[in-house]
């Protein structure tokens, strides 16, 4: 961690993050100018970065599950499946 200078972390976050993948959600009965002036606020300002490497797309994919168990009340689950790219014509009628 000492190595790391504050070039490095603006480089990390250049390449690693893109404002055509960000997602704002808003949960519960909030007035709708509050949150979108909020929205405005912490991230209006943000330059557009926008992604131009394509990521590989996966050819296979073999499910699996681990499981650890420590002494903990505390339970974490990841579900992750392959499905269809946003743009792809079977994509079911999804309204995202």
């Amino acid at each position: 961690m000492k190595s790391f200078t504050r070039e490095d972390i603006f480089r990390f976050i250049q390449s690693n993050y893109h404002t055509d993948q960000i997602v704002f959600c808003s949960v519960g009965q909030k007035d709708f100018k509050k949150v979108v002036k909020l929205a405005e606020k912490y991230f209006g300002e943000i330059p557009e970065n926008r992604r131009v490497v394509k990521r590989k797309p996966v050819l296979s994919h073999a499910p699996r599950i681990v499981r650890i168990d420590k002494d903990t009340y505390q339970s974490h689950v990841v579900i992750g499946g392959v499905v269809y790219d946003y743009n792809h014509p079977s994509d079911w009628g999804c309204i995202c």
